[in-house]
């Protein structure tokens, strides 16, 4: 049974990993968990201009679709 849970757990995290990626976010693999680095910006004379990253961790697939869903 925990075999079984374990694969469950790290075939939802590659569904994450792919979804991520196609939607161009970079990350690091934690095992149960991804560390995605989510891009800030700032206005500079009314543009957005990149200033850095802030890790945010997804530990599943409703997350990973919530997290990409708030920034669409």
């Amino acid at each position: 049974m925990q075999q079984a849970d374990a694969c469950q757990e790290i075939s939802e995290m590659n569904h994450v990993a792919a979804l991520l990626r196609r939607h161009g976010y970079t990350f690091s693999d934690r095992g149960a968990w991804l560390v995605v680095n989510d891009p800030v910006h700032s206005l500079q004379g009314g543009r957005a201009v990149p200033t850095g990253t802030q890790q945010i961790v997804i530990r599943g697939l409703k997350q990973a679709r919530k997290f990409i869903a708030e920034r669409s």
